[in-house]
């Protein structure tokens, strides 16, 4: 089911719609520390990590990745996820001094694999050593090479990424080619990042859900920090293990790729014959909805979906409207 990385070479890709948000003023670390689950306030600078942000009652608001500065705190993320925490922050910021720009678009390169800092080094002179992130030039631009855990990689592997002006993306993605990259497409990146059960937020996550409900989430929060937005909530869903809904996995059979947002049905009992209708039909009660999808290399598709609690057990059958059976499976899938 799985698209190996047994490579000897790192794999290189080139996430999609990728932005960036400076922040500055003298609360910014303060003020972002509050708003989400990171512990901003004691990381110094040369510290990167990854946040989310919730409302006061828990549902989820966006997920960004973070770089600590001397005098700025860098937030990167998908353009639409980071553009709706940076709104939800604005209504939550009253006499803080901590401001930020609008969302920039930039280019950023994902390497994968035990040689990607080496080959970061042949390619652009960096020697990142153990810093979570350094800068260095590319064709008189700036490139920001930052280390990624596999905790908080959308793959679950570690990763460098690479940071540039997005007009720069083709040419160092090139030249990193050159220096021994193997090309990881747009299609395996989707299936890793689902086998890897990594939601996006408005597709597999939407804004009525916890972002407890995905296990890869749950295990990016920083539990020790003290109070954040939605604090009540996440902890009240880890100590109880209550949450209405689940993020799992679902594999579909083959035929038409399933449609974001599809309704998934408590799956009809199977009959060895028809039966004389009694009573008019009862239309299948809704159990969740699907998400993301990816074709597999056995055929058919692996597709991310938020369950109701009762449907998430692995190796429960439910349906498409389209009549199809789906079978619930756990995630990361390996």
């Amino acid at each position: 089911m799985t698209f190996t990385l047994a490579t000897d070479r790192p794999l290189l890709a080139i996430l999609p719609d990728q932005a960036r948000s400076t922040v500055v003023g003298r609360h910014r670390a303060r003020f972002l520390h509050a708003m989400t689950t990171a512990d901003v306030l004691k990381a110094a600078p040369g510290t990167a990590g990854f946040a989310l942000m919730a409302t006061a009652n828990g549902r989820h608001v966006g997920q960004v990745r973070y770089e600590i500065e001397a005098e700025k705190i860098e937030l990167i993320g998908r353009t639409g996820s980071l553009a709706t925490v940076l709104e939800a922050l604005k209504k939550h910021r009253v006499a803080d001094d901590v401001r930020w720009s609008d969302p920039t678009p930039e280019g950023v390169l994902a390497l994968y694999g035990e040689r990607a800092s080496s080959l970061v080094e042949a390619a652009l002179g960096l020697v990142l050593g153990e810093a979570a992130f350094a800068d260095a030039l590319w064709d008189g631009a700036n490139v920001r090479v930052t280390r990624i855990t596999a905790i908080v990689s959308e793959l679950g592997r570690s990763a460098l990424h690479l940071r540039l002006p997005l007009a720069l993306a083709p040419s160092l993605r090139v030249r990193l080619l050159a220096a021994g990259a193997e090309p990881l497409d747009a299609a395996h990146w989707e299936r890793l990042r689902i086998e890897a059960g990594w939601p996006l937020d408005g597709l597999d996550l939407g804004a009525e859900d916890v972002a407890l409900a995905s296990e890869r989430l749950a295990a990016t929060v920083s539990w020790n920090k003290g109070c954040f937005l939605g604090q009540e909530v996440y902890v009240m869903a880890r100590d109880r293990g209550e949450l209405p809904k689940r993020l799992r996995g679902v594999v579909v059979p083959q035929g038409l790729l399933p449609v974001a947002r599809t309704e998934i049905l408590q799956a009809e009992p199977v009959v060895a014959a028809p039966v004389v209708a009694l009573a008019p039909p009862v239309s299948p009660k809704v159990q969740g909805v699907m998400g993301s999808a990816a074709a597999v290399p056995a055929g058919g598709y692996l597709a991310l979906a938020m369950l109701k609690r009762k449907a998430a057990e692995p190796g429960t059958e439910l349906a498409l409207p389209d009549g199809r059976r789906v079978r619930v499976v756990a995630l990361p899938r390996t």
